[in-house]
């Protein structure tokens, strides 16, 4: 028998791992379900980003202009928008698209199952230019020949500074996917993209010359945040598992 006034230390060790046990079981459900809702929220944006549509980017990267300096010199970005492909052509800040006369084109690509008039709505930096049309395999020097360039042929065209335009160049390309771009030019230094730029400002002021995307698109990086995702839910499913 314990006497009055002692403590039980027994029964306040007892007390104290239930509390523990408790505690840790709260902690555990919380950890649990917060993990659970933002792996969800997570996934939820991903797939909400997914309707709208992947995007691929290509980079301006080559040239055989040496003023131009070490690239990349813009990049073409390729959006799925339901059954179509906004295509987004930007420059480096130096430069802008012109008209060099010759075999050459403002911008040029390649695309399969695609014919002119599926690509519409031909802006630069948001203004339509009348002079501006969609002609068929031509050459893109040094890039070799194109299926599709966008190219100035109305009265109002000039070659050099004078008939330059402002980027981005922004076009829809209509009932096409972005796996329908990734082809290269017919050549002896193929591109899947190709543009005619001219330089402002520093020290390649004033030159012109074709830049091309040589190598292959990239995803940018949601990827990683769905691998996040599915991981918090497997931690959860985890530690439920592990206490049932």
């Amino acid at each position: 028998m314990r006497r009055a006034g002692t403590v039980d230390t027994q029964a306040i060790t007892k007390f104290n791992r239930k509390i523990k046990m408790i505690t840790n079981k709260r902690y555990s459900n919380m950890i649990t379900k917060k993990s659970f809702g933002l792996a969800c929220v997570l996934l939820l944006l991903l797939g909400v980003g997914g309707t709208a549509g992947a995007t691929v980017i290509y980079d301006f990267n080559a040239t055989a202009v040496a003023g131009f300096g070490v690239g990349p010199y813009g990049s073409v970005t390729l959006s799925q928008t339901g059954s179509d492909v906004d295509v987004t052509v930007d420059l480096r800040a130096d430069l802008n698209f012109v008209n060099t006369g010759g075999p050459h084109a403002v911008f040029s690509f390649n695309a399969v199952d695609v014919v002119a008039s599926d690509i519409t709505n031909v802006l630069f930096n948001g203004v339509a230019n009348t002079d501006y049309s969609v002609t068929q395999d031509a050459n893109n020097t040094p890039f070799g020949t194109f299926d599709f360039l966008i190219d100035c042929t109305g009265s109002g065209c000039t070659n050099g500074s004078g008939g330059q335009q402002s980027d981005p160049l922004t076009f829809t390309v209509l009932d096409a996917v972005e796996a329908d771009f990734a082809y290269l030019s017919e050549g002896l230094f193929p591109a899947y993209f190709a543009a005619d730029v001219i330089c402002n400002t520093g020290s390649c002021n004033g030159l012109t010359g074709t830049i091309g995307a040589r190598d292959g698109g990239t995803v940018p990086e949601p990827g990683t945040l769905a691998l996040f995702g599915i991981g918090l839910l497997g931690f959860g499913v985890a530690r439920k598992w592990r206490r049932s």
